[in-house]
């Protein structure tokens, strides 16, 4: 039996069906997150440091 026989195979075809189907799927899920999450996704390109020195009034050490 070859890899192209192996191929056409039913069972070979319906897990790589199910795989693209469960890979959809999770980039639905994925783009659901981002798009719920934007703030958090939009604060992730600052500097952790100054946001959290904005939000707490504490002090940096790292920034020292």
């Amino acid at each position: 039996m070859n890899i192209y026989e192996l191929w056409q195979k039913k069972e070979v075809q319906l897990v790589l069906d199910v795989c693209r189907i469960l890979l959809v799927i999770l980039l639905v899920v994925i783009l659901f997150i981002l798009i719920k999450e934007i703030k958090a996704v939009k604060l992730l390109a600052y500097d952790p440091c100054k946001l959290c020195m904005n939000k707490t009034e504490a002090i940096c050490f790292k920034l020292k």
